[in-house]
């Protein structure tokens, strides 16, 4: 796969779970116009690197980027520390937010679906609860891919 085919140069931030999903979110900004600043993989496994919220630290620091569209999945607290974070304020530039996996919240607790730390072991590790409170917080929640680039239209006029 070549990089070109998928991502332009350009504004927008992106931090995902799922790093095929970089993939797709690339694709969907590029054919709404939009280009990346730069994207980020993180990974599905319980332990990463580093956390979400850290990738949105660098984002609000970084010049070439203007709006952060990120991708979280049932399981861990990572978009917690991100409402925590975009709640407290520390952030200025929009935050778009999506989060999948909500047929998973029909599967008894504790199975994985996926990535490894796709787990649902407390509501609130839930697609949907951590949709709510991403929402609560300030983030811009969508719940497609379709839904970003308009989103981006409005919110960076």
């Amino acid at each position: 796969m070549n990089p070109a085919e998928i991502f332009l140069p350009g504004s927008i931030g992106v931090v995902s779970r799922s790093g095929g999903m970089v993939a797709e979110i690339g694709l969907a900004l590029k054919a709404g116009g939009y280009g990346i600043s730069s994207a980020i993989g993180m990974g599905g496994d319980a332990v990463t690197g580093m956390r979400m919220a850290d990738y949105l630290r660098l984002f609000e620091e970084d010049v070439a980027t203007q709006a952060v569209v990120l991708f979280g999945e049932p399981g861990t607290d990572n978009e917690q520390e991100v409402a925590a974070l975009v709640a407290s304020g520390a952030t200025r530039k929009p935050v778009i937010g999506m989060v999948a996996g909500e047929f998973q919240e029909r599967y008894p607790p504790g199975i994985s679906f996926g990535h490894a730390a796709a787990m649902i072991t407390d509501v609130a590790q839930s697609a949907s609860a951590k949709r709510e409170l991403l929402r609560k917080a300030g983030v811009h929640v969508v719940l497609s891919l379709e839904e970003i680039s308009p989103l981006l239209g409005s919110l960076l006029r």
